[in-house]
Formats: C-alpha cells, sequence, structure tokens
C-alpha cells in the first residue's frame, strides 16, 4: 500500500510540474503570433486561431514565390538551456533560387547543391540525398569543431535521388533509393560498397 500511495504521489507532483512549467512558457496570440525567425524562441507557443486569419479572396491572383537570401550572420537556432547548436556540413554555397531548380542543375560549388533528405544508417552514419547534384553523400564522426569528420560519396550520376531506407534489417542491408517521383523505380545499393561503410 504504501508503495501505491507513493507512486500515485509522485504521478501527481509530475503532473503538477508540468503544468506549472507550461503556464510559465509565454503563449503568443492574435497578430502577435505571426513573428519570423528573430523573435522565435525555445517554449514560446503560438495561438492562431481563425479569427486571426485574413479573409479570402478568390478574386485576388497572388503569386508568394519565395526568395531565399544569404543568411544574416547572427541569425541561428536558439537552443533550450544546456544545447549548442553547430553547423555540420554545408553553409558554403549561396541559396538555390526556384529558378534555379531545374532537371539538370548546376553545382553550387560547394559541399551540397540541393540537400533534400537525411536518415541514419543502423551503422550510425549519416546518409544525405543531394537531389540537385543527383548524389548521396554519407557523412560520420564529429570533430573538434563540431563538423562531419568525413563527407564521402556513396553514390553518383542518380537522376534526382531522394527517398532513403535501408533493408532488412541485419549486418548486411542495402540502401534503397527513390527519385522524387512516387511511380520511378526503387534502386537498391549494398551497403558494403567499401569496408568503412558497412554495419560498425
Amino acid at each position: 500500500m504504501p508503495k501505491l500511495i507513493s507512486a500515485v504521489s509522485l504521478s501527481a507532483l509530475t503532473i503538477a510540474f508540468a503544468l506549472t512549467l507550461s503556464a510559465q512558457q509565454p503563449v503568443l496570440t492574435g497578430q502577435a503570433a505571426f513573428t519570423d525567425w528573430s523573435q522565435q524562441h525555445p517554449g514560446v507557443r503560438h495561438k492562431i486561431t481563425l479569427g486571426d486569419l485574413p479573409q479570402p479572396n478568390p478574386a485576388e491572383a497572388v503569386n508568394n514565390t519565395p526568395h531565399l537570401v544569404v543568411r544574416p550572420a547572427d541569425a541561428w537556432p536558439i537552443a533550450p538551456p544546456g544545447f549548442k547548436v553547430t553547423l555540420y556540413a554545408g553553409g558554403d554555397a549561396a541559396p538555390l533560387q526556384r529558378a534555379d531548380a531545374r532537371r539538370y542543375m548546376r553545382l553550387s560549388g560547394g559541399t551540397f547543391t540541393e540537400p533534400r533528405l537525411i536518415r541514419t544508417a543502423p551503422n550510425g552514419d549519416l546518409f544525405l540525398a543531394d537531389s540537385g547534384a543527383g548524389t548521396i553523400f554519407v557523412l560520420r564522426g564529429v570533430r573538434a569543431d563540431g563538423k562531419a569528420a568525413q563527407i564521402e560519396k556513396f553514390a553518383t550520376s542518380l537522376d534526382h535521388p531522394f527517398g532513403i531506407a535501408f533493408y532488412p534489417l541485419g549486418p548486411q542491408p542495402q540502401v534503397g533509393l527513390r527519385r522524387q517521383r512516387d511511380h520511378d523505380p526503387t534502386l537498391r545499393v549494398p551497403l558494403r560498397r567499401s569496408p568503412r561503410l558497412g554495419p560498425g
């Protein structure tokens, strides 16, 4: 019986702490809830209702094409206390504009051209699909400065790779690669292309 009472008390304390913590987090409402990166912080909640949205206007033609700009020097994700955000790889090429998104894209000149997706391999390696470059990269390890210790090309000359999956589970999985379009076939590549790419 004492154990049951202790468990109930602990659960009650946990719920009370969670409610207190939730009450302490600020909630932005109305037009104040629409913020950009400079006003976003961990723990801040945004409440947007239908009344906060503009009225629809079917007669209005709108082209909200995004225009990417170079990241400002002071623009950086704000992490919760005890965490730190560092640049692991890339960031050394100009932003890709919508006009550059062609079937046969010009390489950016940086580490990546159009990185789209990252998947973790069974051995902990990070597989990155660069659709624009037609390349699957493998990133592994962390240097003292927080950057990737190794960046290698796993597969090249692909046609806009995007999806990545590892199957079957076990010591010798294959890497399943898919293009951006759903009806394209899946390309299967053995994970052991080199000794360093095997499960470890």
